[in-house]
């Protein structure tokens, strides 16, 4: 029974919070410089595509 709630536990378990935690892990996952240098286009892309779409602009960080 402790394996069940120990599986429940994972599977609902949250990411980190912040966001340079979650990038890094990301980055790190890059296979050779090319991925590397996509993974970092991506995130750059996504940060300015969603701070553009909030009202006014401004996204916490």
């Amino acid at each position: 029974m402790t394996t069940l709630f120990a599986l429940f536990r994972a599977l609902f378990q949250r990411s980190p919070h912040d966001p340079s935690t979650r990038e890094e892990a990301y980055l790190a996952q890059a296979v050779d410089m090319c991925d590397l240098e996509r993974r970092i286009r991506d995130i750059e892309h996504g940060r300015s595509g969603l701070a553009s779409t909030t009202p006014l602009g401004v996204f916490g960080y």
